[in-house]
């Protein structure tokens, strides 16, 4: 094996290095120091779905074409999801297998259907069930599920976890993500062991989603002495991160010596405080409007699960939210802007042409679109003063490329401990909501980055590392030529002089590489229960 890539989906140092300084993570500890490593901006917004496609082409979400986890309205005022048949650009593995290198890519998010590809591909996040046809080639799928029969494609977050007061369930939950963790290790290990790659790629994602709904405990880890835990939850916690480490390490030995490891993860991770309903914002200022049928049934609604939470099951609270259709419920003949969904953080304005039933005429478009974005960066929490959005940008200064049209036409980026709600029924504490007790964490920009092998720095920290830059650094680490359409750079600063002057970057134009892949996408109830998952992690 000539590289190793490993992603842990939401990784971030404020939650690794205390537990590497506690003595817990002895693997990753020694990938990460022991060569270059540091912090790996994500995209904007921080979020799977555009990052990890920007991680594998090289390219801002403007040029790879996704942009969120669903498409933009349709017709039906529906937003059908994403999947890998919407990515646009060569990806790492086909530029790997045109170079002759046989590449095995597992649980890596937004690559489902699979892909033709020499060697072998397990599909990651927004697969819709072990019963879809989730590998390639197809007979990879009945030899995995035999060598590892309780391989799981992710780590669910069940809907008793909403209730995280229930730390029974917590527990159950801890440990079955544990087991996934444990299974996703030997698979990989199995497909080294076996199908002899030259290139392995694959993704944890135990570090996100242990991070979403118990990040409260998390954040007690790093501030308390671990020899004096009080809580079961925290002692599962941990088992948690050294579950991680050891399979890392158990993978990280079958690598020679002479091999190249890089580890990374798609953003980080941070405490939500506070909840920005930008649709209410939206409603005060005039720009949108409810149907009034409609959002009286959706007020009475909050207003009876608030009543009642503490006597209707909490799965039942949030499947009857989640199950709401929200852009059916806005008056679209007198609504100017809409709010995307909480991970977009973006801005829509309804432009007549392009939305479904569109009211805003080209010619106000720029007009309308400014003055929102300056009453944004306007916009203070009452509480303490500060901004809400580090910046508010318009679409174009945040991406480039022949899929910009895909984005919300403003985008937020948020300052640290916010996040978007799109709940209808109005906030009277100034559209903000105190979510400080909630043991929820969400998405930030900085993740991590580390890796290692002939002629990388030891022991050196990068100044700047953007995750598009890892692609044409695993191709320059391989001393295979770049393509020369890439937004990312190489990392050349990790490199030693030597090494730099013996073995200079090469570029090349490369075609289209993408096979014939089948083009059949999701079936009506396979797109349900990938939505189900995503809602459950907050993403919808």
């Amino acid at each position: 094996m000539e590289l190793l890539v490993i992603g842990l989906d939401g990784a971030t140092y404020s939650v690794i290095e205390p537990l590497i300084n506690d003595g817990h993570l002895p693997n990753i500890k020694e990938a990460i120091y022991n060569g270059c490593h540091g912090v790996l901006e994500s995209t904007l917004p921080p979020v799977t779905a555009l990052a990890w496609p920007s991680f594998f082409t090289g390219l801002n979400p403007g040029n790879h074409g996704l942009l969120s986890w669903q498409l933009p309205l349709n017709k039906e005022f529906k937003r059908p999801l994403n999947n890998s048949l919407n990515v646009t650009g060569n990806k790492l593995w086909q530029i790997l297998n045109h170079n002759e290198k046989i590449v095995y890519v597992v649980n890596v998010p937004v690559t489902y259907p699979p892909e033709p590809i020499i060697g072998g591909m397990i599909t990651g996040m927004l697969t819709p069930n072990l019963a879809a046809n989730f590998t390639f080639p197809n007979n990879l799928k009945q030899d995995l599920l035999q060598v590892v029969p309780n391989y799981q494609l992710d780590i669910d977050i069940q809907k008793k976890i909403i209730n995280t007061s229930n730390t029974k369930s917590i527990i159950s939950f801890l440990r079955e993500s544990r087991k996934v963790t444990r299974a996703r290790g030997q698979a990989i290990q199995w497909l080294i062991k076996n199908k002899a790659p030259d290139v392995l790629i694959a993704v944890f994602e135990i570090p996100d989603r242990i991070q979403h709904i118990l990040w409260k405990q998390i954040e007690n880890i790093s501030k308390k002495d671990h020899n004096v835990l009080n809580s079961r939850i925290e002692e599962e916690l941990i088992l948690c991160f050294k579950c991680l480490d050891d399979e890392f390490g158990s993978i990280q030995k079958l690598l020679p010596s002479s091999g190249n490891l890089m580890v990374l993860s798609d953003h980080g991770f941070g405490k939500i405080h506070t909840t920005i309903n930008i649709n209410e914002w939206l409603v005060d200022r005039g720009l949108l409007e409810y149907k009034k049928s409609e959002f009286i049934f959706w007020d009475f609604a909050r207003k009876l699960g608030s009543a009642l939470k503490y006597v209707i099951p909490s799965k039942i609270l949030w499947k009857t939210k989640t199950s709401l259709p929200v852009y059916k419920n806005f008056d679209w003949d007198h609504t100017i802007a809409y709010s995307g969904l909480p991970t977009e953080q973006g801005i829509f304005i309804n432009l007549k042409g392009r939305e479904p039933n569109g009211v805003v005429l080209k010619k106000d478009y720029e007009k309308i679109r400014s003055k929102i974005i300056e009453d944004l960066k306007k916009w203070v929490d009452h509480r303490n003063g500060s901004h809400l959005f580090s910046e508010v940008y318009r679409r174009e200064e945040v991406y480039n490329g022949r899929f910009i049209f895909l984005a919300p036409d403003i985008v937020l980026k948020l300052s640290p401990g916010y996040s978007i709600s799109d709940t209808i029924g109005k906030n009277h504490d100034n559209f903000l909501q105190d979510v400080s007790d909630s043991f929820w964490g969400g998405h930030e920009m900085n993740g991590i980055i580390a890796f290692n092998g002939p002629g990388v720095i030891k022991r050196k920290k990068l100044t700047y590392s953007n995750i598009i830059d890892a692609m044409p650094t695993l191709l320059y680490m391989m001393g295979l030529p770049i393509p020369q359409d890439l937004d990312g750079k190489v990392l050349v600063e990790a490199f030693t002089t030597k090494h730099r002057t013996d073995f200079p970057p090469t570029y090349q134009l490369y075609q289209n590489l993408d096979k014939n892949i089948d083009k059949s996408s999701y079936s009506i109830n396979e797109e349900e229960l990938v939505k189900d998952r995503l809602k459950k992690l907050g993403y919808l």
